[in-house]
């Protein structure tokens, strides 16, 4: 990504980080902020994530041939089909959303062992969504897919044990599953990690430990680990007081719609115009790779 796109992306945070957005001083943000002593606790779950389900969409469908063919792939047995028949029901595309179908689509590709289907059949029980509701369940099948390296699932279990939601409550089982996933890049998996480091739950507490998973998630673009991480730079916990990066990591928190206005408008009165000029370019440049990234991936 050019950093004129980079800057794009973030000015409308950058506005409201320098107090000028609907005629609010920094002074009126800096009354509002609570006086900030440690990094917000642990969310109560987070998430889980909406899942970006691949599905033949609308235009597959407006295309007869190629629609049937898949249906026919999927009736014959091919579970990638079969599993992609099962998101369309699910999301609405390109036919009328039925989750009753989604799931049993999902199930004929799932008992082929196609981990993705698995892990999808996993989200269908935890919700109750077009199937009886059944944590068990849920967990059965997430850890059909986590047992073959699929780290979504992997995350979900780890969810599962900390929460104890279908499982007894174990918090070494639980980081031993995110720590699977994140190891893999999963940067959910990598916030969730973070904060066992941080809390000392199910590994020994570690702030500098926590503080790397959190920049792996940061750096891919994990609003909620942005947020998080300018507080670790902001308070120095885990890694040496920097109000610069503070500064860069709530921007980018702000600009993917976390609430971080009270937290700006008090560091933007504790810094020079040096350093506030110094942490949009960081933020920018963090931009830039975070898009980067992504282009590539696609």
């Amino acid at each position: 990504m050019t950093k004129t796109k980079a800057t794009t992306l973030i000015a409308a945070a950058l506005l409201i980080a320098a107090g000028t957005a609907n005629g609010q001083s920094v002074e009126a943000q800096r009354a509002k902020a609570e006086p900030v002593s440690t990094i917000p606790a642990r969310p109560l779950p987070m998430r889980p994530l909406p899942r970006n389900l691949s599905s033949p969409g609308q235009s597959i469908r407006a295309q007869p041939a190629k629609w049937e063919a898949l249906r026919a792939k999927a009736k014959q047995g091919d579970a990638e089909a079969q599993s992609e028949l099962g998101n369309a029901y699910k999301i609405g595309g390109g036919v009328e959303q039925d989750l009753a179908q989604a799931v049993q689509w999902w199930r004929k590709a799932a008992e082929q062992g196609l981990a993705e289907a698995q892990s999808e059949l996993g989200y269908a029980y935890y919700f109750g969504e077009g199937v009886e509701q059944d944590y068990g369940q849920a967990v059965y099948w997430w850890k059909q897919a986590a047992d073959q390296g699929y780290a979504e699932a992997q995350n979900q279990l780890g969810l599962a044990y900390y929460l104890g939601v279908g499982v007894i409550q174990n918090y070494g089982v639980s980081a031993e599953w995110h720590r699977k996933a994140a190891d893999q890049g999963y940067a959910p998996a990598q916030h969730e990690l973070g904060y066992a480091y941080r809390d000392g739950e199910g590994v020994e507490q570690d702030l500098a430990q926590a503080v790397q998973w959190w920049r792996k998630a940061a750096e891919q673009g994990l609003a909620e680990t942005q947020r998080v991480l300018g507080y670790a730079y902001n308070l120095g916990r885990g890694v040496e007081q920097d109000l610069t990066e503070a500064y860069a990591w709530f921007v980018l928190a702000k600009a993917g719609g976390q609430k971080v206005d009270p937290e700006l408008g008090t560091l933007s009165g504790q810094m020079t115009p040096a350093q506030k000029a110094a942490a949009q370019e960081l933020a920018i440049e963090i931009q830039g790779r975070i898009e980067a990234r992504k282009e590539q991936q696609e």
